[in-house]
């Protein structure tokens, strides 16, 4: 049998005869009542006992009831809890302040019994229905990560018997081609795995960045010979900075390194056959700029923020045509928001008509814990 929903209730009022009065009403609903008769020690309160519902008075001393309203919701852990207003007051500005700030609807005083029974008995329900969406949530999240991290390690056993069956002399030319595009598409697989996890760990527990000094120069050189056993077929040129430029960062480098996969093979992933992948690292004052670009069709502007979106990928795969895009793009947007940086997109490239590059503006030091 399932435990039965017990809720904390908090009521927040200075007069403590109008607290009475509800806590009276309430008597005949199951729940635990918590009292505070002013806004600071609301705010003191609420995150100890962790409310399913607040009522709560507008005009406190000190802090008034909207302005703790608006405090509260700051917090994402009372993001879908409802606060009710019990107040005297009946303004339409009052009342329009008060929702903008978060609450969920009103109680007048004076508080008649069957109102405030039926308000709360139907924000208690959204409340209960809410958790139970987000537990919801958290198992799926849990259960898909748990298979994405088991899909992952045998993408990288698949890799490894790859590399060696390429390293006999056994295969014919044929055969060898097909393990060869085998070994591609398990690269391909590896770092979009990796993107998933990353999305998933930042939704979680927030994704972990640490820095240390990078030489971009060297992380490129590194990133971009992985890149060409997966664009075999398609060229990769690579502009760098002469050696008297000392091109380093502080940042973190696995984070970074994984921006710079996926933006690689998105690009390999859209450009034509036997076409130009273009990386290009220069100074671009207070850092550095990092440019990965191809010949492929243009991106519509109406798309170029959406591409960056994790939940537009359906609508880019039905509109615009971009099969294939996934999650890689979201998640270069939000490692470059963790790493300090920006990302940003032209398409058609500047001075053509076809082609897309992707921007990525890398400051000269992260603010970030250092190793």
């Amino acid at each position: 049998m399932s435990t039965p929903f017990i809720p904390n209730i908090l009521l927040v009022d200075d007069e403590e005869e109008n607290i009475w009065v509800i806590e009276n009403f309430l008597k005949d609903i199951p729940c635990k009542i918590f009292k505070a008769y002013d806004g600071r020690q609301a705010l003191k309160l609420a995150p100890v006992i962790d409310p399913d519902l607040i009522l709560l008075d507008i005009n406190m001393p000190e802090i008034n009831g909207i302005e703790v309203c608006r405090t509260l919701k700051k917090d994402p852990k009372f993001e879908i809890t409802p606060i009710i207003f019990v107040t005297a007051w009946g303004d339409l500005n009052t009342h329009v302040e008060a929702i903008e700030a978060g609450g969920y609807s009103f109680v007048t005083k004076p508080v008649a019994r069957e109102q405030l029974i039926a308000y709360v008995s139907q924000a208690l329900h959204v409340k209960q229905t809410g958790d139970h969406a987000t537990k919801t949530l958290e198992s799926t999240r849990s259960a898909v990560g748990m298979l994405v991290h088991d899909l992952r390690n045998l993408i990288q056993v698949n890799h490894g018997y790859l590399q060696l069956v390429l390293g006999t002399r056994a295969l014919s030319e044929e055969a060898s081609e097909f393990v060869h595009v085998a070994k591609q598409s398990a690269m391909e697989m590896q770092i979009l795995v990796n993107a998933i996890l990353d999305i998933e760990k930042k939704e979680s527990v927030g994704l972990q960045v640490t820095a240390s000094l990078v030489s971009l120069t060297e992380l490129v050189q590194q990133r971009v010979t992985y890149a060409s056993v997966i664009g075999q077929g398609k060229q990769l040129d690579v502009f760098l900075p002469g050696k008297e430029e000392r091109a380093e960062v502080s940042t973190d480098e696995v984070i970074l390194s994984r921006v710079l996969d996926n933006l690689l093979l998105n690009a390999l992933k859209f450009a034509p056959t036997k076409s130009l992948i273009e990386v290009r690292l220069e100074a671009a004052a207070p850092g550095w700029r990092l440019s990965v670009s191809n010949d492929g069709k243009p991106i519509a502007p109406e798309y170029h923020q959406k591409v960056f979106e994790k939940f537009s990928q359906i609508e880019l795969k039905q509109k615009a045509g971009l099969r294939g895009v996934g999650l890689g793009l979201a998640f270069c947007k939000m490692a470059m928001d963790s790493l300090g940086g920006r990302i940003s997109l032209a398409s058609p490239r500047p001075g053509h008509k076809t082609g897309t590059v992707f921007h990525l503006d890398i400051p000269l030091h992260s603010d970030l814990e250092t190793k």
